[in-house]
């Protein structure tokens, strides 16, 4: 049987990974934020916006009978990239300062499976967070331009936030809502995606490490410093390559 073996830097690929995840979730949260902050905590997500007036200007909204999108979804959608991006963080940490130490207790095994599942676990967060955000800032933008639609004007959801908001805003100037909002949703999809991506790489190294397991022919650089393992092939004296191993 033969087995490829690629020598990947893998330690500096999942640093890569890792970081690109800290900044789209950052990108995420911050334009979220913002926009949270400009609605007063009002969540325009799933939101149906009702306005009594409209004009080239100025767009006065109904604040009676606009119903506003759930706080928990707004709530998840914009801690949840905050939180893959600690998570993130934590696993830079870890690649740089601890996964020497690890090696030398031979703690590698329980390792690859826990950052197997606990990935996997982000992912599938990432994954709905991205999904609800898509859709609710796509219901937000029908609704505004329909809205807008129904007193007579032609308007795009990206052309509202050039308009003034009187009686939401509490300052008088315009805030570029819309391209935060999509700022966020690519965001959003970006640290999905690398999350993906670190969720691949973890359950390539878990699988990598069983295969070389029961074929009998284990190397240091795999799984640590285990005899029992280096009597198999007869090798005692194996070099470690700290940033061309699966972990």
């Amino acid at each position: 049987m033969v087995t490829i073996q690629w020598n990947l830097p893998w330690r500096t690929i999942q640093i890569g990974i890792n970081v690109t995840t800290i900044v789209t979730g950052f990108c995420t949260f911050l334009p979220l934020s913002y926009v949270l902050m400009y609605f007063r905590w009002q969540c325009p997500i799933h939101a149906n916006l009702a306005i009594l007036g409209v004009n080239e200007s100025a767009i006065l909204v109904d604040l009676q009978n606009t119903i506003w999108g759930s706080t928990n979804e707004c709530r998840y959608t914009t801690y949840s990239p905050l939180s893959a991006s600690i998570h993130a963080f934590i696993w830079c940490w870890f690649f740089l300062l601890l996964k020497s130490q690890l090696k030398a207790e031979q703690k590698e095994f329980p390792l690859f499976v826990f950052s197997s599942i606990l990935h996997s676990i982000m992912f599938v967060a990432s994954f709905v967070s991205s999904s609800v955000l898509s859709d609710g800032i796509n219901v937000w933008c029908f609704h505004v331009t329909n809205a807008i639609k129904y007193k007579g004007y032609s308007m795009s959801c990206s052309q509202t936030q050039h308009l003034l908001w009187p009686n939401i805003y509490e300052e008088n100037q315009t805030h570029p809502i819309n391209t935060f909002l999509r700022t966020a949703q690519i965001s959003s999809w970006l640290q999905t995606l690398t999350i993906l991506c670190q969720t691949l790489v973890c359950g390539y190294k878990l699988y990598s490490w069983i295969v070389a397991t029961t074929e009998g022919y284990l190397d240091i650089r795999k799984c640590g410093h285990s005899p029992s393992l280096h009597s198999v092939n007869g090798e005692d004296n194996i070099s470690d390559d700290n940033d061309n191993n699966p972990i």
